[in-house]
């Protein structure tokens, strides 16, 4: 049985689909989801690629330039894409797939794929490591927000 998808994740699907039209491509693949998880405002995988530099424009623009190669690299499709993110939630015992899940899979796509092209084109050395940890501190940080908000509204009501 398929697990549910979170709602950024959803988002990204979307805005992936409207980038391949963009790109007038006739299926959307992995790099139409770089660009739509690119594109997701107050998301942990989002905020971790704009954090190392892969805002929307760069990343439009490495896309380009691997496109107008003489030789296109192989391209994961949605299908296959979305299979291993499911996979992934299931190792993580996850109750739904998410842009963290997503994030972690385009990692993991090889240099020779076009999703690395593009990484090497931004000359970016990023890692699920590293977006593990990331991910990790943004989620306590917050965790503390919300504890903190939690605080004041209890001190706001006692005064």
């Amino acid at each position: 049985m398929p697990q549910a998808l979170s709602q950024n994740l959803e988002l990204a699907l979307t805005y992936a689909r409207q980038e391949a039209i963009g790109l007038e491509s006739k299926s959307i693949q992995a790099e139409h989801l770089l660009l739509g998880l690119s594109r997701i405002a107050g998301d942990p995988a989002a905020e971790f690629l704009r954090e190392n530099g892969l805002t929307l424009p760069f990343v439009m623009l490495a896309v380009e330039r691997v496109l107008q190669r003489q030789t296109a690299p192989h391209s994961l499709p949605l299908a296959a894409l979305l299979e291993q993110v499911h996979n992934l939630s299931m190792l993580d015992s996850a109750p739904i797939c998410s842009t963290e899940h997503l994030l972690f899979v385009l990692l993991s796509q090889p240099s020779e794929s076009f999703v690395g092209q593009v990484f090497e084109c931004l000359g970016s050395n990023l890692t699920v490591s590293n977006g593990k940890q990331f991910i990790l501190g943004y989620v306590v940080a917050d965790e503390k927000v919300e504890r903190l908000k939690a605080q004041i509204s209890t001190w706001q009501s006692r005064a």
